[in-house]
């Protein structure tokens, strides 16, 4: 700080406030001139804590002191500033210049020019009237000070008067801002304390109330547990007392079904008596061919339903070198066209009965054998007996299975067979089969079996004599009605339809006959087909209106298998395939009414060219179904076309021109009468095939229905969901 009266620099030795922290001036006096300084001021001029009141309120260390914003300074007014007037010492001695003095003072402004010269007299005076003038200049000076210092003490005082009133103010306001937030502070430390006395009760009280809880739901569950071990192990128990009880049940059942099983199949098998045999002993060999997809079969040359077949196969090699098979197909009907029964053992002991229907093979039942000798140089003896729904079989003499043959009970054909899968024989390898021999059953007194009692058609009586005595025709039919077979009723039989699929009513009511393969007479006014009565198969007349049923052969039992019979184109004769005179697939022509039978050409399935001069058929060439021509008298037999698969069923066109058949069981192709080309123009299978008057639609029947082609392969369409071996009745 600087002294007020002579403005000397005073060291700073003023205290510190205690609150907050600004420091104070003390009381001294000015070491250059003795001024008393003012006082030490008791208020804090920054916060406004009086000093004299003792040591600084305490604050709360969780409170922050309070920062207050200082109100602004009091203007106090600017002590007047007194001019320096020198003393008398400050004055020169008089000399002879004539100096000029300038001195002012309380506002007087004396200007002497004093000039050598002038009296003595009047230099006296002047000495005695600057010394009282000097006089009077210091006490006046003198009063001046004093009167500037009581100025200055008064405008102090006023200053520290103003300074401790706002000191006080501001000093009040901060004690009562501390005092209501302390006050503040108290109440939330209060309701803090209240508010947490109650949450620790409350949490206290939650506390057990949630162990009870605890304690309850463990002892529910304990409870809960110990109910349903109890009643798992009830349970447990009840199960395994239970299942104990059904086991024993059923192991009582199942072997009192296995004793009636057993007993029944003994009193069946022990009533079956055979009389001379069908076919056999044969003995022979088999080469499997692996390339031609075929198993290798040797056919008994006999259709039966109820038989015992039986064979002994020496093993082809050993079953560790490659894997073999050995068994019988049975009930084989139309060529295998309409199916058959598979039996096959094969050597890893496997064995497998299969239906063979709609070009697939369904399992019935398989297992496996245990007493199959596949050793070097040993051979197994297969047996089955058939005799209804039922078929027993028998490996080495040891009976294996019972076997379910009611869906097949038809009359068929039997054959032993090697290499049924493809995979099983080594090409080119042999299989030998030996004293394979089929015998029909007997009645147990040596006499062959009874057909069963079913109400028989009206045929014509047998024996048929050489020439039969024909019943009149009924009225033609219209140019474009159908001829089909169908087995809706169970049994198949002959019906008759409109070119377009309407109009279906059934022509024969025969349980007892099987009716195949129809075709019309060149007027419309009747019928031939195939009928077969058990295993004997003949050709049958029919008039279109349904009348005059007529059986015009009568070959013996197992000595024929007809394979579609046909009119010749003047209404004279018929053709059909058989195996007349011992000649294995005949073809056999005679007159309409039965008589005069010669056999022309080995083949089957004929169909007669427009003009009668020849006749169209199949034969076994090179390992397939081949199609061959003949001249209607036997003569100039020559093959039409050839190949790798099979062609079946060919039928000639009414104009000549063409010939189409069915292709590999699979396509329908066409073909010029002369040979050439085959051209495919569906991809369907039929058996049996006839032509449009026009020649230009071929009417086939795959599985499922029949439906009609165009000879370009193009507009094929379906005019009936049901019917087989359909014949288009075209006219003369």
């Amino acid at each position: 700080m600087n002294c007020p009266n002579c403005q000397q620099q005073i060291p700073d030795t003023a205290n510190v406030c205690g609150y907050c922290g600004q420091r104070q001036p003390q009381k001294q006096n000015c070491p250059q001139c003795g001024t008393e300084l003012p006082p030490q001021v008791k208020v804090c001029g920054h916060c406004g804590q009086r000093l004299e009141a003792g040591p600084p309120v305490p604050i709360p260390p969780s409170v922050p002191p309070p920062i207050k914003p200082q109100p602004p300074p009091v203007a106090m007014p600017t002590p007047p500033q007194a001019e320096a007037i020198p003393s008398v010492e400050d004055y020169p001695a008089p000399t002879r210049k004539i100096p000029i003095w300038v001195w002012v003072t309380g506002g007087l402004i004396v200007i002497c020019i004093l000039a050598g010269g002038v009296l003595g007299g009047g230099l006296i005076w002047s000495q005695s009237q600057k010394r009282a003038t000097q006089t009077a200049q210091a006490q006046a000076l003198a009063t001046a000070s004093v009167q500037a210092e009581a100025t200055k003490s008064a405008w102090q005082v006023a200053n520290s008067t103003a300074t401790a009133e706002v000191q006080a103010t501001a000093t009040a306001e901060v004690q009562a801002t501390i005092t209501a937030e302390a006050e503040q502070a108290a109440r939330e430390t209060a309701t803090a304390q209240v508010r947490g006395t109650a949450t620790a009760q409350v949490q206290e009280t939650a506390t057990a109330e949630a162990e009870k809880i605890v304690k309850a739901t463990a002892t529910a569950k304990a409870w809960s547990t110990a109910m349903y071990q109890t009643e798992q192990t009830a349970t447990a128990q009840a199960q395994r007392t239970a299942t104990a009880q059904t086991r024993r049940t059923a192991t009582a059942q199942a072997q009192q079904a296995i004793k009636t099983t057993a007993t029944a199949r003994a009193q069946v098998i022990d009533t079956i008596t055979v009389g001379v045999p069908l076919f056999g002993p044969d003995s022979g060999t088999l080469v499997h061919d692996e390339e031609d997809d075929y198993t290798e079969t040797k056919g008994a040359g006999v259709e039966v339903s109820d038989f015992v077949v039986e064979a002994i196969f020496p093993n082809p090699y050993p079953a560790v070198k490659d894997s073999w098979d050995i068994g019988f197909a049975f009930r084989v009907i139309n060529g295998d066209s309409l199916g058959f029964f598979w039996l096959v053992v094969k050597s890893n002991g496997d064995w497998k009965f299969w239906d063979h229907r709609d070009g697939k093979n369904h399992i019935i039942d398989e297992s496996s054998v245990s007493n199959l000798d596949v050793s070097d140089g040993a051979s197994n003896r297969l047996k089955l007996i058939s005799k209804g729904g039922q078929g027993f079989f028998f490996l080495n003499d040891n009976f294996i299975a019972e076997l379910d043959l009611s869906g097949r009970t038809d009359a068929g054909s039997i054959s032993i067979l090697v290499g049924f899968s493809n995979d099983d024989g080594l090409d080119e390898q042999s299989a030998a089969y030996e004293d394979f021999t089929v015998w029909a059953l007997t009645d147990g007194a040596g006499a062959a079996a009874a057909a069963p009692t079913k109400a028989a058609p009206t045929l014509a009586p047998t024996p048929v004599p050489t020439q039969v005595a024909l019943p009149p025709a009924s009225k033609p039919a219209q140019v474009g009605q159908i001829a089909f077979v169908s087995n809706r009723d169970g049994n198949y039989e002959l019906y008759l339809m409109n070119a377009d699929g309407s109009s279906q009513q059934r022509l024969t009511n025969t349980p007892d006959v099987t009716e195949w393969l129809p075709a019309w007479s060149p007027d419309g006014s009747r019928i031939v087909f195939e009928c077969m009565v058990d295993s004997s198969a003949n050709v049958c007349l029919i008039n279109a209106d349904g009348s005059g049923y007529t059986q015009i052969t009568d070959w013996p039992e197992g000595d024929y298998k007809a394979h579609r019979a046909v009119w010749s184109p003047d209404g004279q004769k018929i053709a059909v395939g058989g195996n007349k005179g011992g000649s294995e697939n005949a073809i056999i022509v005679m007159n309409a009414n039965g008589s005069d039978q010669t056999n022309i050409a080995e083949g089957s399935y004929p169909y007669w060219s427009p003009d009668g001069s020849q006749i169209v058929f199949i034969t076994w060439e090179g390992g397939n179904w081949q199609i061959k021509a003949v001249n209607f008298d036997g003569s100039n037999v020559r093959i039409l076309n050839q190949g790798e698969d099979d062609r079946l069923y060919p039928t000639w066109s009414p104009d000549g021109r063409q010939i189409a058949f069915d292709f590999d069981r699979s396509k329908i192709a066409v073909i010029d009468a002369t040979g050439g080309t085959e051209r495919i123009i569906a991809a369907k299978t039929s058996f049996n095939l006839s032509w449009s008057s026009d020649s230009q639609q071929i009417l086939i029947a795959p599985y499922g229905g029949l439906w009609v082609v165009n000879v370009d392969g193009s507009g094929i369409s379906q005019i009936s969901q049901d019917g087989a071996q359909p014949a288009w009745y075209i006219g003369r």
